[in-house]
């Protein structure tokens, strides 16, 4: 390819040389096509082709003056030759880049084989095991940045979910690879890739808060499921919901019906579920719910929605719930013997009297089974079962979601089916109805009674088993089991509600009062000591009218163990930036105020002095402090259980309760017209609450529950109490 000056300055004047060394250019550049060095040719000879074009133009512009005609045609057909060969060259450059990209594109398949390889690696010893954890995390390195194919991502996210320590450069690998591969991918596959991400993350080595690229993953999610919207049926609908809810994908913040991007993949899906609502079956549609629970992702419509086809499909059920599923497979192996046992005495009956009809009598049983079978199993998808009622009620408690109509029609069917449900079943129905204060006295008459006689036929295992242990190695055994601690578990959570709602049945809480005797501390929580604890100070309150309540009690140990557990819960409390600034204002009102008091009990409280005149007598007051958490997400946002139950005993001691909201306080911007609201709190804007007849609300009128609660480190109640 190397020309000599003299050559070369020929060639500027003179047309049929210049032509001579084109062709023998383009000659040279074909030819080296297929030779190692071409990489090299384009990158040395394009450059030099592109700097004699525009030394050849400006040479030419400077001396067109001057030149001779003949020496301006030469330089023109040297012009235009030139610019022949640089497309040449670019083609040249072309195959030089697919050549690279192929080879680049093989050695990636070849990493990503031999990676793949190293994860499914099988060993038990603990050296080779911890070299193929360098060996995984070296090529996750080596592969970061490159292109996988959405086949490749599957097959590396499968493998990868079986590893018990995920190393952290393969986890990064993996997201990237899926934020790239997700327009690719099939609305079938999506779900499988979210689900085997969020598996990898928790077993990522070292632990990491957050999924890598989580924000760009949402993005990228949310783009496809505004493309792909008419792709996702029901079924894949609720898998894409239940993927979402991982935590991987989802915050920790408070539930909120504002899309944020962590969130902005909910609402997308929002969309889809109302869209397939209709279509769903109860399993999926308790399923769609449990998965926004998880996610705390609250959406009003989307609620709505699914109790309105929940209640629809209550009533289509006649409130009466379907078999768990190893029931109905009792049943259908009982009516198959059955089958089985009438079809031999027909073969008896048949071969003493031989029929014509034989054919056509088999035929019409078969199609008889056959729609039986059919309609068994579209009851069994369509109708509500006690395990998916009790994931839509529990659902529906923790997004603070109140319908009396679902919970009435639920507690009917949970009383019309109860021999087709468990103890705990039924306590969680109990449960999710009290927390919506939601009081329905035969459904916990009901529970009370199966947990009285649950708890009987354990103290009768129980000496049975001592009895046994007892004569077999002449020692006492010690008490308390797994079946026990489970049993624990369920009578805590029925006894809380039961508080909450303020029922106290005498037999449930005489035989609770037993059973907790012989039950060891260790096996209880925290939070079933505090439970206890609360359920104490209820039962107090309850004896006060109720004199038949008097004479129980829990054991001292449990209420020792209980009070502890509550005092080690309060010293680690701390004030809101809320309770501070309502603390100001009532000083600057002048009204001398204490805070954070303790009254009898679980009451701990922040106490102001403020005198009232009422017909000529002070009276007490308690302001309440309350935060969105502490009421219905929808209208009319009524109050939940555990509200309700502080205000009674608030109530109990003489306190007239008045309640402060958040939203409210927003309103006033300046901390004058906080004062001057505190002040004439009483006079001005004092309204009665909903479902708390004693209970007046403060600034009700101005009411807006847009706001974001404060963040505090304890979710309970914060109240002023007024002297």
């Amino acid at each position: 390819m190397a020309c000599c000056p003299r050559l070369l300055t020929l060639a500027r004047t003179d047309t049929q040389i210049g032509n001579l060394l084109w062709q023998r250019a383009l000659w040279l550049a074909s030819s080296l096509v297929l030779q190692r060095e071409v990489h090299c040719a384009v990158k040395v000879s394009q450059p030099a082709a592109e700097h004699t074009q525009q030394s050849h133009t400006a040479a030419g512009q400077q001396h067109a003056a001057c030149v001779w005609p003949w020496q301006q045609a030469a330089i023109s057909s040297h012009q235009q030759q030139t610019h022949m060969l640089l497309p040449a060259f670019g083609a040249f450059h072309a195959v030089v880049a697919a050549a690279a990209d192929a080879a680049t594109t093989a050695a990636t398949d070849a990493a990503i084989a031999q990676l793949l390889q190293l994860i499914q690696q099988q060993t038990t010893d603990t050296d080779a095991e911890h070299q193929q954890y360098r060996q995984m995390q070296l090529s996750a390195h080596q592969l970061a940045g490159a292109a996988v194919q959405p086949g490749q991502l599957l097959q590396l996210l499968h493998a990868s979910c079986k590893l018990q320590q995920t190393p952290s450069p393969l986890l990064q690998l993996l997201t990237h690879a899926a934020v790239q591969a997700l327009p690719q991918l099939a609305p079938s596959q999506v779900a499988d890739v979210l689900d085997s991400l969020s598996t990898c993350h928790s077993s990522c080595k070292p632990k990491i808060k957050q999924l890598p690229k989580r924000a760009a993953l949402n993005k990228a999610l949310s783009r496809y499921l505004q493309q792909h919207q008419h792709a996702f049926d029901a079924a894949g609908t609720v898998a894409l919901a239940a993927a979402l809810a991982r935590d991987s994908y989802t915050s920790s913040s408070t539930i909120s019906s504002n899309a944020s991007t962590s969130s902005s993949s909910f609402t997308v899906l929002a969309m889809l579920m109302m869209d397939h609502m209709q279509q769903m079956s109860s399993q999926q549609l308790s399923e769609v719910l449990a998965a926004c629970a998880a996610a705390q992702h609250y959406n009003q419509a989307v609620l709505d929605a699914a109790v309105q086809v929940a209640v629809q499909l209550l009533r289509q059920q006649g409130f009466r719930l379907q078999q768990q599923q190893h029931e109905a497979d009792a049943a259908g192996e009982g009516q198959q013997q059955a089958t089985a046992g009438a079809s031999g005495r027909q073969q008896e009956q048949q071969q003493q009297q031989p029929s014509s009809t034989t054919a056509a009598d088999e035929a019409s049983s078969q199609a008889s089974a056959d729609q039986c079978a059919s309609l068994q199993q579209q009851q069994q998808q369509d109708g509500f079962s006690p395990q998916s009622l009790m994931q839509l009620l529990q659902a529906c408690s923790a997004l603070r979601h109140h319908s009396a109509e679902l919970l009435e029609c639920a507690a009917t069917a949970t009383l019309r089916s109860l021999h087709a449900m468990q103890l705990q079943q039924v306590v969680e129905v109990v449960a999710a109805c009290a927390q919506l204060n939601h009081y329905n006295l035969a459904l916990f008459q009901e529970a009370c009674r199966m947990a009285q006689q649950a708890m009987a036929e354990d103290l009768t295992q129980q000496q049975q088993q001592q009895e046994q242990q007892q004569e077999s190695t002449g020692s006492t055994p010690e008490t308390g089991s797994s079946s026990s601690s489970s049993l624990a578990s369920i009578v805590t959570q029925l006894a809380s509600s039961c508080a909450v709602v303020n029922h106290f049945d005498k037999g449930f809480f005489q035989a609770l009062a037993s059973w907790l005797g012989q039950l060891q501390m260790q096996q209880l929580s925290h939070q079933q000591l505090l439970a206890w604890f609360q359920v104490q100070f209820c039962l107090t309150d309850a004896a006060v009218q109720l004199p038949e309540l008097r004479s129980i009690g829990l054991p001292n140990q449990l209420l020792l163990a209980a009070h502890e557990a509550w005092s080690k819960d309060v010293s680690g409390q701390r004030l809101t930036a809320f309770h501070k600034e309502v603390h100001d204002a009532l000083q600057q009102a002048g009204k001398r105020c204490r805070l954070n008091v303790a009254l009898d009990g679980p009451l701990v409280v922040d106490v102001v002095s403020l005198r009232i005149p009422q017909y000529g007598r002070k009276e007490r007051v308690a302001i309440q402090l309350e935060t969105p958490d502490m009421f219905a997400a929808n209208a009319p946002h009524a109050a939940l259980g555990p509200t309700a139950a502080r205000w009674r005993a608030l109530q109990s001691r003489g306190w007239q309760v008045l309640s402060l909201r958040y939203s409210d306080w927003c309103r006033l911007k300046t901390p004058e017209d906080r004062a001057r609201y505190m002040w004439h709190m009483r006079e001005a804007s004092a309204v009665r609450a909903p479902l708390a007849p004693d209970v007046v609300r403060v600034g009700a009128q101005q009411q807006d529950s847009s706001s974001k609660a404060p963040k505090s480190l304890s979710q309970q109640l914060w109240r002023l109490l007024v002297d």
